[in-house]
């Protein structure tokens, strides 16, 4: 088995959106739901998205390189695909600036620096973001998971892939 690397220049977080329920248990499409963190960046500098796609979170090894990655480049990127079920095409429509990743087998709940719709809400894995903007030039089809290799695009296609690691290809 080959060892895990991140690079920041290449490499990059992936994250696929459905729909999201809030703490009132609204249903935010992706759309809508990228807008509450952007709102809450914009006023505060960055946000904490909370995630539990990953069954067990985020592995030791894989969490550690990529904090050592954090730690040497100051941020990595993370794509995030809206899913047909999210309001959208299974195309990048934003990316985004990770500068914290925690995550662990149980979920955890952060009270503060997240949208006040999700308060209260808890996650197994957490990523602290520093932006997130609107993208129109990275595709799906220019990218492969690297697990598998198997290009985005093709992944993503009637699978419930939901984050992951990517690299350009």
């Amino acid at each position: 088995m080959s060892r895990f690397y991140f690079n920041s220049k290449n490499d990059f977080i992936f994250m696929r959106l459905a729909n999201a329920e809030t703490n009132e248990g609204l249903m935010l499409d992706g759309n809508q739901t990228i807008c509450e963190y952007q709102k809450y960046i914009n006023k505060n500098g960055s946000v904490w998205y909370g995630t539990d796609s990953l069954y067990y979170g985020i592995s030791k090894n894989k969490l550690k390189v990529i904090n050592e990655c954090l730690d040497n480049a100051g941020s990595i990127k993370v794509v995030f695909v809206i899913s047909n079920r999210g309001n959208g095409d299974n195309r990048i429509a934003f990316t985004g600036e990770i500068v914290e990743v925690v995550s662990s087998r149980e979920r955890t709940q952060r009270v503060h620096d997240v949208p006040s719709c999700f308060i209260g809400n808890k996650h197994k894995t957490w990523i602290r973001l520093s932006c997130i903007e609107k993208e129109n030039e990275l595709m799906t089809e220019n990218l492969k998971v690297k697990s598998t290799n198997n290009i985005l695009a093709r992944a993503i296609e009637g699978s419930r892939y939901q984050m992951g690691y990517l690299t350009r290809i």
